[in-house]
């Protein structure tokens, strides 16, 4: 079977996404039909966060239930307050099979079977682990196990030595039989374990031989795993690993490679392989390609709905633009100049969904001055502290020069103030570098609106645009003691407020 996608679940896709999902589409239909009887196989979709991994899954997951693959997708993040992997999993295991199985009552029945012999395996909670040792384990009665329990309060509280002894004597009759306890469980497990794979076996065995509807492999999909506590995803992934390794399966877990490595060092200590030590989960690795600045930028707006925004100025006019969103435009030199990350660019979003949210002034937005002030904090919050204490422009400016300011930056980004014009009429292009356009905002913005307005010798048609928008409606008659000022002097406030707005 070659790989399809159906269009109109990626109707929303401004990162090329479905490209990828056909690629790994026809890749594993490809893997599949030159060994079905191979186990099954874990591939690891690792990006990091703001890359739309949940997005990419669920479409991507769409395609293969459309095309006839059985699917089920488990939200492990969802799931983590259960503080038992297997069991969430199998739950949804359960609830989608049978909808594809409700016509197909022997392949319920085995199913039943499967999720019946896979609870088997969920570990005991503690209060049932408590009973188990109080009233069986080793013939002691409930009194005997109390009594053990008790003699060791009284050894740390007192370290009284009869107690002591009569502990020792206690523990030694007790050591055998849990050694061989522990050896009859042991066994049990891997016989509850064999039991399950053979009736999960059986299970893809009849949708393969006897459901016409249903096509092999099928896709298990599990999202967000790296936002979960670390216990829970590593014991997800070994059962993932160890319970399933079944023909016909195939899994397909998105994770922050980064973010998962951290998880695994949190457990096992800070010196400990983790990249080693997952790749003994996963069979390949597949890495989302990161997006163009300006299609990352695209998405990034539409997804905080700030392509719409009406209150946005920016001093590229709208006009001197063809095909590209000018504030997208924006964004993406922007994020470029100061070296932001993906992850960056999406925090720097959020901050500015919420400046628009509690916009409450009438002059627009003065888009490039307060991205700046909202990267500046995301980059480097002393950076940004230093900037806002500084006391005159002079002060600010010198911020801008100083070495580790130089150091967040990649001074060489150029902005292009005009561009084509609608009308095919080209004007003389003028180049600016990115670092100035800041600058002549910092001391605007420490000016009146008549200083500004009186400001001479202006030729770039940027700088222009940004004055003739700051002095907007400036009265004609005014006190001389206290001229009317612009609203550029109330940004810093709005930056640091929304600054403690941490998206997790």
């Amino acid at each position: 079977m070659t790989g399809t996608t159906i269009s109109k679940n990626w109707v929303e896709d401004r990162l090329g996404r479905q490209e990828e999902s056909q690629f790994l589409t026809n890749y594993l239909f490809s893997r599949y039909e030159q060994d079905k009887e191979a186990r099954s196989f874990v591939l690891n979709i690792s990006a990091e966060r703001g890359m739309g991994k949940s997005y990419f899954l669920q479409n991507w997951s769409q395609d293969l239930d459309q095309v006839g693959h059985p699917v089920v997708h488990f939200n492990a993040w969802e799931n983590d307050f259960s503080g038992e992997p297997l069991l969430a999993l199998l739950s949804e295991l359960g609830a989608r099979l049978s909808q594809y199985l409700s016509k197909a009552p022997k392949a319920r029945a085995i199913l039943n079977e499967t999720i019946r012999r896979a609870k088997k395996l969920v570990k005991p909670s503690e209060p049932v682990l408590t009973t188990m040792l109080s009233s069986t384990f080793n013939g002691l009665s409930r009194e005997q196990f109390n009594k053990l329990m008790a003699l060791e309060s009284r050894i740390q509280e007192t370290d009284d030595e009869n107690s002591k002894i009569e502990y020792h004597d206690m523990l030694a009759g007790i050591m055998p039989a849990a050694a061989e306890q522990a050896m009859i469980n042991h066994r049990n497990t891997k016989e509850s374990i064999l039991e399950f794979k053979e009736s999960l076996q059986r299970l893809i065995t009849y949708i393969d031989k006897d459901m016409k509807s249903l096509t092999l492999p099928m896709f298990i999909f599990i999202d967000k795993l790296d936002q979960c506590r670390p216990e829970y995803t590593i014991e997800l992934l070994e059962k993932i690993r160890h319970l399933f390794a079944i023909a016909g399966i195939y899994f397909v877990v998105a994770t922050d490679s980064k973010q998962l490595t951290q998880s695994i060092k949190s457990v096992y200590g800070r010196n400990a392989d983790a990249s080693r030590y997952l790749k003994q989960f996963f069979d390949q690795q597949y890495n989302l390609i990161e997006p163009h600045k300006y299609q990352y930028a695209e998405y990034l707006f539409c997804k905080h709905k700030l392509d719409k925004e009406k209150r946005f100025f920016t001093p590229l006019s709208v006009k001197f633009t063809v095909t590209r969103n000018v504030h997208m435009d924006l964004f993406a030199v922007m994020s470029k100049y100061f070296r932001l990350s993906l992850s960056d660019q999406d925090q720097i979003c959020s901050k500015l969904e919420a400046v628009c949210l509690t916009w409450n002034m009438e002059k627009k937005i003065h888009l490039l001055y307060v991205l700046f002030l909202l990267m500046l904090q995301q980059r480097s919050s002393d950076e940004f502290e230093r900037f806002v204490k500084a006391n005159s422009i002079e002060e600010r400016l010198a911020v801008l020069k100083h070495e580790s300011y130089q150091s967040l930056v990649k001074n060489d980004v150029i902005i292009k103030t005009n561009l084509a014009a609608k009308d095919g009429i080209h004007s003389p292009e003028e180049k600016e570098p990115f670092a100035n356009v800041i600058a002549k905002y910092i001391e605007y913005a420490g000016r009146s609106m008549p200083e500004i307005a009186n400001s001479g010798g202006i030729k770039l048609k940027i700088y222009l645009a940004i004055r003739d928008q700051l002095i907007e409606g400036m009265p004609k008659q005014y006190d001389l003691e206290a001229p009317p000022r612009h609203e550029l002097g109330r940004y810093l406030d709005i930056v640091r407020k929304v600054s403690h707005l941490i998206r997790r």
